[in-house]
């Protein structure tokens, strides 16, 4: 027995050996090296491949080592690279590129001049952005000086090429789809709902540094966040004096246009949308009043009330019944139609038969009715009169980000104390309430 146990303890232990020593099997690995030392990059319009970090002719190479971050928000990382060309003086000219990681495989970018023989400090990607810090000469400074002015170069990818940009530019984005619009809005198949499911592809949108007001900015975006037809319909667009509204112009039908309508529809409104105050499109199939005739740049004519003339049209300025009230109250401040902001002083001048014991109530509300803020307007002198006194009231009110309109109606209601119906009068006028 003893000599069995001595067998099988032996089996056990030879057996335990192998399946330590024994290799292991190599499954080779399926995942993409990134190497941007292996890319094909452009300097001044000149093609070099770079293998291993140089070119075939060893005058190009990669300076340093590439940094890695997103720059076209596609949620891969990309590189950024510094490019050391030497040539056959003394001149060493560095410059920034980019190598983009697309589904297809690397891209190359243009390559941008820093300068020549400069002192590099740093390289890195920042929100999107090519960051490089070095030291350069002085505008007419000999190159056998040595560099001594800091400078901090921006730059940026779009559309494919990398771009250079002042550090206070604007970088907006936009949304797109990646689906073909086909496959949703087809003529058999009108899924405008599905297809603005997709529109989730973010792109990077760089505005030139300046001053842009909403107009302009929506512009911009709608123009990069479509095309074709659909870029043609959309550009004619207005903004509401409140800021609230995009209005988008009518088209004339033609064949075809519902199946163009179902993308370009969510295409444009995902992307207004995502502006800052705007909370609604509106796809025009007339122009009905002057706060659509104004918005879409129609020919606004300087009468009181205004007059806007749009598509052989005019339209009147709405500004409520103050010529009708004006035999008996008139309002100084604020005008029909002004942005009011809180505290609001209510200025004018009423005849002694507006008043009861020298006040009559004030109500400002909002654009459902609601009433937001009221008041007691006072007579500022005798009001037993039948001649105009001048009033004055100070409403303070919470003006609603999130409402549906920033409009609003200032009431300025006759005193009655005797009730009668016949007997009630106001003066009511429309007002933008901010709220900056």
């Amino acid at each position: 027995m003893l000599g069995l146990f001595l067998i099988v303890v032996g089996f056990y232990l030879a057996v335990r050996e192998w399946l330590i020593r024994r290799p292991s099997l190599a499954i080779p690995s399926t995942e993409v090296v990134f190497q941007p030392s292996s890319v094909t990059y452009f300097i001044d319009g000149q093609v070099i491949t770079l293998m291993n970090g140089n070119s075939a002719d060893n005058k190009v190479s990669i300076f340093g080592q590439p940094v890695f971050g997103d720059l076209n928000n596609d949620g891969r990382d990309d590189a950024a690279v510094l490019l050391l060309e030497e040539s056959e003086g003394s001149g060493s000219f560095f410059y920034v590129a980019a190598a983009i990681n697309l589904n297809s495989g690397i891209q190359g970018t243009n390559a941008v001049f820093l300068g020549d023989r400069i002192a590099l400090q740093n390289l890195e990607i920042r929100g999107g952005q090519i960051i490089v810090n070095y030291v350069d000469h002085q505008e007419g400074e000999p190159m056998t000086t040595s560099p001594s002015v800091d400078v901090s170069a921006y730059f940026f990818i779009q559309d494919g090429i990398l771009q250079k940009i002042e550090p206070s530019a604007k970088i907006n984005s936009y949304l797109i789809s990646d689906e073909d619009a086909s496959k949703y809005c087809n003529g058999a198949k009108m899924d405008s709902d599905g297809y603005r499911q997709t529109i989730t592809t973010e792109k990077p949108l760089l505005l030139a540094d300046g001053n842009y007001d909403l107009k302009q900015i929506a512009t911009i975006v709608i123009k990069a966040a479509t095309s074709g037809n659909c870029q043609q319909i959309a550009s004619n667009l207005g903004i509401s004096s409140d800021g609230a509204t995009v209005y988008i112009a009518p088209v004339e039908a033609w064949a075809g246009i519902s199946i163009t309508m179902c993308s370009c529809q969510p295409q444009v409104e995902v992307n207004l949308l995502r502006l800052p105050g705007i909370k609604r499109v509106r796809w025009l199939s007339a122009v009905d009043n002057f706060e659509e005739c104004s918005a879409l740049s129609g020919v606004v004519m300087e009468s009181y009330p205004r007059q806007c003339r749009y598509g052989g049209q005019n339209f009147t300025e709405n500004i409520g019944n103050e010529l009708e009230a004006s035999d008996n109250i008139i309002l100084e401040s604020p005008r029909p139609n002004q942005d009011i902001i809180s505290p609001l002083t209510v200025k004018g001048r009423a005849r002694g038969s507006w008043f009861f014991e020298g006040s009559f109530p004030v109500f400002l509300t909002d654009w459902d009715g609601k009433i937001i803020a009221q008041g007691v307007a006072q007579a500022q002198g005798d009001w037993m009169t039948n001649d105009f006194v001048p009033f004055e009231v100070t409403l303070s009110f919470v003006a609603d980000k999130d409402a549906y309109s920033n409009r609003g109606s200032l009431i300025l209601k006759k005193d009655n104390p005797s009730g009668l119906a016949g007997l009630d009068d106001a003066l009511e006028i429309p007002v933008m309430i901010a709220t900056d």
